[in-house]
């Protein structure tokens, strides 16, 4: 059975809103996309709801699998080592973390 919360949250991120994050984006993620399809189809079909529900998992999946902001900055401290000031390494992790949830 689908979550409706989850479902609330697919719809925000199927209109590219990321609440809390980092404001709104013009475009939705193929992975937000594929949730909402997945989700429409268990609903219009239900003898296909196992199997949407099934897509609905592996795209959370997909998306848990992504690099934490964390580990990005540390990534981002390995190779710069000193020559970067926490706070400049903290706004790049910021940034690349606003990419990668754009898409």
């Amino acid at each position: 059975m689908v979550d409706p919360l989850i479902v609330e949250r697919l719809r925000q991120d199927a209109h590219g809103m990321h609440p809390g994050l980092f404001g709104h984006s013009h475009f939705a993620s193929p992975l937000c996309r594929i949730e909402t399809l997945a989700y429409t189809v268990g609903q219009k079909a239900p003898a296909v709801l196992a199997e949407a529900s099934e897509i609905l998992a592996l795209v959370t999946a997909a998306k848990s699998a992504a690099p934490s902001r964390d580990e990005i900055a540390e990534a981002i401290e390995d190779v710069c080592g000193d020559e970067l000031s926490g706070s400049c390494v903290n706004r790049i992790a910021d940034a690349v973390m606003k990419l990668y949830r754009g898409r």
